[in-house]
């Protein structure tokens, strides 16, 4: 395209109305951003002291084992039903000086069966609810 005094017209980029735009998006992304203070309370196990060797537990710990198919178990017994587990975990726990459930699932077991065992076992009183990756063995078995 020429222009009648003879030179070529020129295209500009305006870059004002992107600035303007990313600097509104900059300060949205500010105030939605959650906050840096807000906490999570994370339990983190302190060392025993050398000196003082902690006692050994008289009791087994109490798991819940969770089957392939959701099937569970308490400490290796069956329970023949789901709804049977709120009060076989009450018993357990309140039993107990350390409310500490061990939770061990079949890594095919059904997700939600896995979040409800952990909701039921933190009603039942357990105050910390631990994952283990591989369930004991039976005692006196192969």
């Amino acid at each position: 395209m020429q222009v009648p005094s003879g030179r070529s017209v020129q295209a500009e980029l305006n870059v004002t109305p992107m600035i303007d735009v990313v600097l509104v998006l900059l300060i949205i992304f500010m105030v939605v951003s959650p906050k840096r203070d807000q906490q999570v309370p994370v339990v983190v196990p302190q060392e025993a002291p050398a000196d003082e060797p902690a006692p050994p537990s008289t009791t087994p710990p109490l798991v819940v084992a969770v089957a392939e198919d959701g099937a569970l178990s308490v400490n290796g017994t069956a329970l023949t039903s789901v709804d049977g587990l709120p009060a076989a975990l009450e018993k357990e726990v309140g039993t107990r000086a350390e409310k500490v459930v061990f939770l061990g699932a079949h890594p095919e077991a059904p997700f939600e069966r896995v979040v409800d065992v952990m909701d039921v076992a933190r009603k039942a009183g357990a105050k910390h609810v631990g994952l283990i990756k591989e369930l004991p063995k039976p005692a006196g078995g192969t």
